[in-house]
């Protein structure tokens, strides 16, 4: 991983499981079209370990045995889950959604909710100024000739201690701050 990494390949496989370490700098070939193209049905193992070859493979597994499939996106505060989701989704809706005539990319339509969702779940940390303090689900929905149609996001295990109690350095969930921010001048007078 250590060797990989000061090649900046972030990525390496055990087994089908795919490893990341975030580069904390951009890296804008690794995820251009004609990367994303390269992956386009290509067995896991063909190509370079990436997080295209994943959502590749569960796409497929899904088209071919007629079941739902799992990515399980899993790492520490700072880990790049959020970034990494967002690289499946573009995979997924890029070769496999519908055109949305001119409405906006499925992609960022489903995208669309994550803000509110981290203004709710995401808090200040001694790691991380921004860390998710929740987990959440996405499901993509696809119809019956396997395009990508939608998505619906729902979150579960928040962090419910953080709303009553953080430690000296953290702070509550960023939607706390954003509301007294917002309140007019009689409400800031009663929330202090």
């Amino acid at each position: 991983v250590r060797l990989r990494y000061s090649k900046d390949k972030i990525y390496t496989y055990v087994a089908n499981i795919l490893i990341a370490v975030n580069p904390y700098f951009d890296l804008p070939a690794l995820y251009s079209g004609d990367t994303i193209k390269s992956y386009l049905g290509r067995s896991l193992g063909t190509r370079p370990p990436h997080v295209f070859a994943i959502a590749d493979k569960a796409f497929r597994d899904m088209k071919v045995l007629r079941t739902s499939q799992s990515i399980i996106v899993s790492g520490e505060s700072g880990a790049g889950k959020t970034e990494s989701t967002k690289y499946i989704l573009k995979y997924l809706c890029d070769n496999y959604g519908q055109s949305s005539q001119g409405q906006g990319s499925l992609e960022e339509k489903i995208l669309q909710a994550n803000p509110i969702l981290e203004a709710f779940g995401n808090a200040k940390t001694t790691r991380n100024n921004n860390s998710s303090r929740f987990g959440k689900f996405i499901e993509i929905h696809f119809d019956g000739s396997c395009s990508v149609v939608g998505g619906y996001i729902s979150h579960y295990l928040l962090e419910r201690a953080r709303v009553v109690s953080q430690s000296k350095a953290e702070r509550n969930y960023h939607i706390f701050y954003q509301l007294c921010a917002g309140a007019d001048d009689e409400l800031a007078q009663r929330l202090h």
